[in-house]
């Protein structure tokens, strides 16, 4: 768990006038949408896994930043991802991407609520590991929401 709080020693940038998340940009929302359907073999994965996919949707100052990964920047996430076949260890897999919004402070950034669901009935490979299913039935996962963002440039990447 992470906590945070701001002391009265803290500094806080100004930041420009607020977006009404409620205003429609519709573009936004339909480019990380989109981001999110590429290369699927399931319903819905984390993102794409092909390295031309990548490439092309990513900028070149990309960063990845995790609470317990990164920061990766291009080439790294690359490396990581390219290969990883969801549909071969889970494939009912579903990120269930809901609640597409526009950052309020940030029109150029989209979030999102991820609440992922899956059955573990095959060997799932990512990177270096290898897990194979350990039980049966068959191991469900439902994780609960996570809160993602897309952070687009005037490229649309």
């Amino acid at each position: 768990k992470l906590c945070w709080s701001l002391s009265s020693t803290t500094s806080v940038k100004t930041v420009p006038s607020r977006v009404n998340p409620t205003d429609g940009n519709n573009v936004m929302i339909e480019r990380a949408k989109r981001y999110f359907s590429l290369g699927n073999k399931v319903k819905q994965q984390l993102g794409p896994t092909n390295a031309d996919d990548l490439k092309r949707e990513l900028a070149d100052d990309f960063e990845f930043v995790a609470p317990l990964v990164g920061p990766l920047n291009k080439d790294a996430i690359i490396a990581a991802t390219v290969g990883v076949d969801f549909a071969e260890g889970f494939p009912d897999f579903d990120a269930r991407y809901h609640d597409f919004r526009i950052d309020v402070d940030d029109p150029n950034r989209v979030w999102c609520t991820m609440r992922v669901t899956g059955t573990h009935t095959g060997t799932f490979q990512f990177g270096a590991v290898t897990a194979k299913p350990k039980s049966s039935p068959p191991i469900c996962v439902e994780s609960p929401p996570e809160a993602v963002s897309l952070r687009f440039d005037e490229k649309g990447q």
